[in-house]
């Protein structure tokens, strides 16, 4: 059990740190180096919401990050990894490693069987997915468009690689269903 005196010294400590922490804060905005945001131009930089391909990166305020809009990502430096058939995970090519490394990517409008199955003909679909993505995004230059966060934290996008569209390429080949998020439709993958 604390004794008094451990009390006021964790008291103490915790009020130090907390100066710490404010003079850290104020120091960093004193001298106008807030977190960067990363983004593509705003509506207010444009004067309307972009109707085609934007390449612009732009250092965005906390303030004007919530006034932009989604932004063509031509900048995938490498695939890290395919998780399965609609999420991977890539590196941007970009100043700001911690922004840009490792960023799981769901892709946009589809579904593929899960590989955490005990389904057999739902796994097999599902590998089969995972597959097709991974030489999808090896055939050229991968593009991301209108991505948002998901509750996952993922940015799930639009997915284009030499102007075909992953989502499209999925469900016509049967290895996914449309899908925008919501209740997720038992699929018999046996039948598919």
């Amino acid at each position: 059990m604390p004794t008094h005196t451990n009390k006021t010294t964790l008291l103490i400590c915790l009020f130090l740190l907390l100066l710490i922490v404010t003079a850290f804060v104020s120091y960093r905005s004193g001298q106008n180096k807030s977190l960067p945001v990363i983004s593509g131009r705003t509506r207010q930089q444009q004067g309307t919401e972009p109707a085609g391909i934007s390449n612009d990166i732009n250092i965005l305020s906390q303030q004007q990050a919530t006034e932009t809009v989604p932004l063509l990502t031509d900048n995938v430096k490498k695939i890290v990894s395919v998780y399965d058939g609609d999420t991977f995970k890539i590196d941007l090519d970009c100043t700001e490693p911690v922004f840009c490394t490792n960023l799981s990517i769901r892709v946009n409008g589809v579904d593929t069987p899960e590989l955490k199955t005990t389904d057999v003909c739902e796994k097999h679909k599902a590998e089969q997915a995972k597959q097709f993505t991974t030489n999808f995004l090896r055939a050229g230059k991968v593009k991301l468009s209108d991505c948002k966060r998901d509750k996952y934290f993922r940015l799930v996008c639009n997915v284009s690689v030499e102007g075909k569209n992953l989502a499209d390429a999925l469900i016509s080949s049967g290895l996914a269903y449309p899908y925008y998020g919501k209740t997720k439709q038992h699929v018999n993958w046996c039948n598919r």
